[in-house]
């Protein structure tokens, strides 16, 4: 009985883990790419005109957290 009350438990908190996974798989990129848009807004504001140089691997950074078949931009202008 305690056995299978234990197996019980591991699955709920094996089942709990892989939902939590999957939730972070998606909310990770969006919260990379909320960051992005929130600092290349800032730069517009600021009326920067050229892309620093420093920030374009965040750019391609994108690329990695796109689904398997979606591909980014192979480079990105200014």
């Amino acid at each position: 009985m305690l056995a299978e009350a234990n197996r019980e438990i591991r699955l709920a908190l094996d089942t709990a883990n892989a939902q939590r996974q999957a939730q972070q798989r998606y909310v990770a990129p969006m919260a990379y790419l909320d960051e992005l848009i929130r600092r290349l807004e800032e730069l517009q504001l600021k009326g920067t005109t050229e892309l620093p140089g420093k920030f374009k691997p965040r750019l391609y950074r994108v690329s990695e957290l796109l689904p398997p078949g979606v591909a980014g931009p192979s480079w990105w202008p200014r």
